[in-house]
C-alpha cells in the first residue's frame, strides 16, 4: 500500500520550511566548529615551532663537538703539486714544515723474457713440472705443474698469485712476458731457480734473454731538515696527526712549504648555519604572535597571538644567547658580540664572518669553550654527619645552555610541546564529541518537525473533513 504524504497540503509548511528551521538550528553549531578549528590550527603552529626547534637543536649540536673547531686544513705553496700531499687529522699541531721528496719507494720486479704464444690463453708446450720462487725474506715457495694437465701463460700467472699471501710476490702478464713484483717496498731479492719450467717461462737467468731484476728502493724525503727512509710511500708516523702521501721526486733544489692551521672555514659556516636558523625560528616565532592590527576590518592574527609560553620561549632563547659567560673561562670572549653576532632590537642575528674568523685564529679553544666545555661543580653529598664535598664536572657553554632549554620543549616524552599537543588532542577530542552530540540533536529536532507538522495536516484534514461532512448534513453548499 503506498503512503501518502500530507505534509504542507493544509498548513502550507512543507519540507523547505523544515529544512530552514534545522539550518538555522545548526548555525547554533559554529561555535563548536570554529573552536575546533581554532585549536587545530594552533596545534599546527606548535608543531612548526618544534620543527624549528628542532633544526635548531641539531646545530647546536654541531657547535660542541670537537671535530668542529679542531679541523686541520694542509695547504702547499705548490700549486697541483705533484710531488706529495699531506692530510692532518684533528689532533695535528698547527705549523709549518719544508718537505722535500728525493726518492719514492719501489718494489723489486723481475722481468721475464718474451714467450712464444700467439695468446695468453693457448696451451704451452712445457715440459718442466716446476720452479721456485724465493722473496727478499728468504721464504721459498714452489710452483708446481699437474701432470697431463696442459697450461696457458695465465693459468701460470693464476697458480702464482695463488701464493701470493705466503712468497709476497705478485705476478702480471706484460706483452707475453711474466713479471714478478715484491709486494714490498725497498731493495729486495726476487729469485727464480734455474729449472726447465722457469727457463720455458722466461724466468730462469741461464739462458739468452734472461729475466731481468729490476731492484726496488726505499723512500727518502726530509721534513724541516730531518731525513726519512720509509718502506711506504703513505707515511703516518713521522709527525704526529700528519700523513705524507709520496707521489713522485722533486726536482734538484726543490721542496714544499706545507702550512698546517686551523679549518676556519668549517667552523665558521658551522656557526652561520646556527645563526641562520636562530633567525628562522625566531622570526617564525614572532609571525605566530603577531597580533596585526586590531582595529581594521578583517585583521588576520598569527596563530599564537598572546600565548605566554611562546612568549617566554622567544625571551629565553634571546636572553640565553646574549648572555656573558664567567669571567676567565674563555679567556677575552665575553658575549657573542665578541665572536661577531649581534642581535637587533627586533630579536635579529647578524653574523660578522671577519671578526669570527679573527677571534678563531687568535684562540681557537678559547673559541670552542665558549660554545662548549666542562664546567666543575662541587657536590655536597651527606655521609653520616658530616657533608663530604666530591668534584664533579657539568657541560657548560653556549650552545649546551640552550640544547638543555630546548630539550624541555621538544622532549618527547615530557617536553613542554608534547604536552600542548596532548592537550590539544583532548580538547579537539571533546569538541568532536560535543559535535556528534550536537549533531545527534538537530536530527532528532528534525524528526520531531516532521512529526509535528505532519500531525497538523492530518488534524486540519480531519477537521476539514468534518466540517464538509456537516455541511453536506445541513444541506449548505461550499463553494
Amino acid at each position: 500500500m503506498t503512503s501518502i504524504n500530507l505534509m504542507g497540503a493544509y498548513s502550507g509548511i512543507d519540507m523547505s520550511v523544515i529544512d530552514q528551521l534545522v539550518e538555522a538550528e545548526k548555525a547554533k553549531g559554529t561555535k563548536f566548529t570554529t573552536r575546533k578549528q581554532s585549536i587545530e590550527r594552533e596545534r599546527s603552529a606548535w608543531k612548526d615551532v618544534n620543527s624549528r626547534l628542532d633544526n635548531l637543536h641539531k646545530k647546536l649540536e654541531a657547535l660542541t663537538k670537537t671535530e668542529t673547531f679542531e679541523t686541520r686544513k694542509v695547504t702547499s705553496n705548490v700549486e697541483d703539486s705533484r710531488a706529495l700531499s699531506v692530510t692532518a687529522s684533528d689532533d695535528a699541531a698547527i705549523g709549518t714544515y719544508q718537505v722535500k721528496v728525493d726518492k719514492i719507494a719501489t718494489s723489486s720486479r723481475l722481468t721475464g723474457s718474451k714467450v712464444a704464444t700467439d695468446s695468453i690463453y693457448d696451451n704451452l708446450a712445457l715440459e718442466g713440472t716446476s720452479f721456485e720462487i724465493a722473496n727478499g725474506d728468504d721464504v721459498t715457495v714452489e710452483i708446481a705443474l699437474e701432470a697431463e694437465k696442459e697450461y696457458s701463460l695465465k693459468d701460470i700467472e693464476n697458480l702464482i698469485n695463488e701464493k701470493t699471501e705466503d712468497s709476497g710476490i705478485q705476478a702480471s702478464i706484460i706483452d707475453s712476458r711474466l713479471v714478478l713484483t715484491d709486494t714490498v717496498y725497498g731493495e729486495r731479492k726476487i729469485e727464480v731457480n734455474d729449472s726447465t719450467l722457469a727457463s720455458e717461462l722466461g724466468l730462469s737467468g741461464t739462458v739468452e734473454n734472461a729475466a731481468v731484476l729490476s731492484n726496488g728502493q726505499l723512500a727518502k724525503f726530509t721534513v724541516n731538515g730531518v731525513e726519512i727512509m720509509a718502506d711506504s710511500n703513505q707515511v703516518d708516523d713521522v709527525v704526529e696527526g700528519l700523513t705524507f702521501n709520496l707521489n713522485n721526486e722533486h726536482q734538484s733544489g726543490m721542496s714544499e712549504t706545507i702550512t698546517v692551521s686551523q679549518d676556519a672555514e668549517k667552523t665558521t659556516e658551522a656557526v652561520k648555519e646556527f645563526v641562520e636558523q636562530y633567525n628562522s625560528t625566531m622570526n617564525f616565532i614572532s609571525d605566530q604572535m603577531d597580533v596585526g592590527d586590531p582595529s581594521a576590518e578583517g585583521n588576520s592574527a598569527g596563530a599564537l597571538a598572546g600565548d605566554g609560553t611562546l612568549m617566554r620561549l622567544q625571551s629565553s632563547l634571546r636572553s640565553i644567547l646574549t648572555g656573558a659567560v664567567t669571567k676567565g673561562e674563555t679567556g677575552d670572549i665575553r658575549s657573542i658580540e665578541d665572536l661577531g653576532i649581534e642581535i637587533d632590537r627586533y630579536g635579529v642575528a647578524t653574523f660578522d664572518e671577519a671578526v669570527f674568523k679573527d677571534a678563531l685564529q687568535e684562540d681557537p679553544a678559547n673559541v670552542a669553550r665558549f660554545f662548549y666545555r666542562d664546567a666543575a661543580v662541587q657536590d655536597s653529598a651527606a655521609d653520616g654527619a658530616e657533608a663530604a664535598n666530591t668534584p664533579k664536572t657539568r657541560k657548560d657553554g653556549v650552545s649546551e645552555l640552550l640544547k638543555n632549554f630546548i630539550d624541555t620543549y621538544i622532549s618527547s616524552s615530557n617536553g613542554v610541546i608534547t604536552n600542548k599537543n596532548a592537550t590539544y588532542d583532548r580538547m579537539i577530542k571533546d569538541l568532536d564529541q560535543q559535535i556528534e552530540v550536537f549533531n545527534e540533536r538537530v536530527d532528532r529536532k528534525r524528526d520531531r518537525y516532521i512529526q509535528q507538522f505532519t500531525a497538523l495536516d492530518i488534524a486540519m484534514m480531519q477537521a476539514q473533513s468534518q466540517l464538509d461532512y456537516m455541511y453536506s448534513q445541513l444541506g449548505i453548499a461550499v463553494e
